[in-house]
């Protein structure tokens, strides 16, 4: 930082701190509490509705009691209506496109979810062939190719 812009940012400090402009005094300087509750608490808020909204309304998001959600983003609007982002999982794996956003007003009332499932992912978890099978198949397909890069799991 230049002489000049750390001039500056000592001088806005300096008057700021005279002037008693700080937004956690009274004109008198003592301190008040803050009226709006901090971001993480309303976050904090807005998950656990989600999660509540979730179990209330399995069908809407095309749920089932083998699903389980893991947020992964909070959005609360200047009026109070909160957004949580959450992925899916059925039985530990990951469902690719299940992801959800659960919508509430800000009283908790749930107002809808994103989604882009058309229907459940619920299927079954039991394997068709053996993990022999399954390992002499993959390594005649890939047979004569070179791996590259990081497998995703």
């Amino acid at each position: 930082m230049n002489r000049s812009a750390l001039f500056a940012a000592a001088t806005a400090v300096a008057t700021t701190t005279a002037l008693g402009l700080s937004s956690a005094t009274t004109a008198t300087g003592s301190p008040t509490a803050d009226p709006v509750p901090g971001p993480a608490m309303t976050a904090t808020t807005a998950v656990a509705r989600a999660k509540t909204a979730i179990g209330d309304h399995l069908a809407v998001l095309r749920a089932t009691g083998a699903d389980a959600f893991t947020v992964k983003d909070v959005i609360v609007d200047p009026d109070g209506s909160s957004h949580v982002r959450m992925d899916r999982t059925i039985g530990g794996l990951p469902v690719l496109g299940g992801d959800v956003v659960v919508h509430q007003a800000e009283d908790g009332t749930f107002e809808g979810a994103s989604l882009t499932l058309s229907r459940s992912a619920d299927v079954s978890r039991t394997p068709k062939v053996s993990v022999a099978t399954a390992t002499a198949t993959s390594k005649a397909l890939a047979k004569g190719l070179k791996a590259e890069g990081n497998p995703r799991w």
